[in-house]
């Protein structure tokens, strides 16, 4: 596109591509599903830096009487590709001092605070602890 600008329709904000083929497991399609996507910030090792972006989504209905489905996923860029993402839904993300911190919009759950995200030179880890729940890192 000329001038850096993005289609109406893109509501991944040019990202879709690298989402495609890094297997990206969620939906892309802006014009049947309600995406969203939003840069939380960038995180740095000695040698690596990586973005992370809060991905909130509905998809569309099948059926009348269908459930909604919807969610949100925190995604992980490094060097321009996605590299993959944790499925913590209903958190609030934050970076602060170069450390990823999510915590719960429950209510009930949210006086634990904090979860931070420990990154290493070997990247993010396989699984984290919210609110006594793990979440797996996938693609």
């Amino acid at each position: 596109m000329s001038g850096g600008q993005l289609p109406a329709h893109d509501c991944l904000h040019g990202l879709k591509e690298a989402l495609v083929s890094g297997g990206f497991s969620g939906s892309v399609d802006c014009q049947s599903d309600k995406l969203s996507i939003r840069k939380i910030g960038s995180l740095r090792t000695q040698r690596h830096e990586y973005f992370i972006y809060d991905y909130k989504y509905r998809l569309a209905d099948t059926c009348k009487d269908c459930a909604i489905h919807g969610g949100q996923r925190v995604l992980i860029f490094f060097r321009g590709h996605y590299i993959g993402q944790y499925k913590p839904d209903g958190v609030n993300l934050m970076i602060k001092d170069n450390r990823l911190f999510l915590s719960s919009l429950n209510e009930a759950a949210a006086h634990q605070g904090f979860t931070e995200i420990r990154i290493s030179e070997r990247g993010f880890p396989r699984k984290i602890l919210i609110d006594g729940e793990f979440f797996e890192f996938f693609r």
